[in-house]
C-alpha cells in the first residue's frame, strides 16, 4: 500500500516539472533595456516592441539575477502586449 501512494506522489510531482505556457500566452525574445528599483524591467523586444516586465515567480523562487542586457524570454498576454513576465534568462 506505501508503494502505491508512492508513486503516485511521483506521477503528481512529474506533472509540476518543466514550463508549459498557457495557450493565451505569447513567447519572445527580448533584451533588458532598464531596471526599476521596484522590480519592473524594461524589455525590447525582437519585433521592436517594449513592454515592462516582471520576474516569473519561479525565477525569484531560485534567485535568477538579471542585469542589463540581458538576453530573456518574455510571456505576454494576447490581450494587454505591453505588460508580461520574464520567464527565462538566456
Amino acid at each position: 500500500m506505501g508503494k502505491k501512494k508512492n508513486e503516485e506522489n511521483n506521477k503528481k510531482k512529474g506533472k509540476r516539472r518543466g514550463y508549459t505556457p498557457k495557450e493565451w500566452v505569447l513567447l519572445f525574445d527580448g533584451l533588458v533595456e532598464n531596471i526599476w528599483w521596484w522590480g519592473l524591467y524594461k524589455v525590447k523586444l525582437v519585433n521592436g516592441m517594449v513592454t515592462d516586465c516582471k520576474v516569473k515567480w519561479r525565477l525569484r523562487k531560485f534567485r535568477v539575477k538579471i542585469v542589463l542586457w540581458d538576453t530573456v524570454q518574455v510571456e505576454l498576454n494576447e490581450f494587454d502586449p505591453t505588460k508580461g513576465y520574464i520567464v527565462y534568462r538566456k
